[in-house]
């Protein structure tokens, strides 16, 4: 994640693409963790299972619109020790990426 993010802090086009399953839990991680690298020029193709074509995933609607603050040189400056999660806030929310297999526990500061 740190490569990728060193490219969108140099604002460079960064296309990240990549077969997906048809399991939701894996298709938010990927969408996450784009969000959580993203920059200026920063875009998503996720294919189909089998890579074979494009799609349209629902989770493409989400809308949080701009980032608050730009891409930061580090995957770990968005490491929130309390959660354990990665955290990148948005102006209509913030993005949270668990990293491990085991669920967390989120403490919401308002309502999202």
């Amino acid at each position: 994640m740190n490569r990728v993010m060193a490219l969108a802090v140099a604002n460079k086009i960064v296309i990240a693409q990549t077969p997906t399953s048809n399991n939701v839990t894996d298709r938010f991680f990927v969408f996450g963790t784009y969000l959580l690298t993203k920059g200026k020029q920063s875009y998503i193709n996720m294919l189909s299972p089998d890579g074979s074509s494009l799609n349209w995933w629902p989770e493409y609607d989400i809308d949080l619109g701009v980032y608050s603050s730009p891409p930061p040189s580090s995957i770990s400056n968005l490491l929130d020790n309390a959660s354990g999660a990665y955290v990148r806030a948005y102006a209509k929310g913030n993005v949270y990426v668990n990293p491990n297999s085991s669920p967390l526990t989120i403490q919401l500061t308002g309502t999202w």
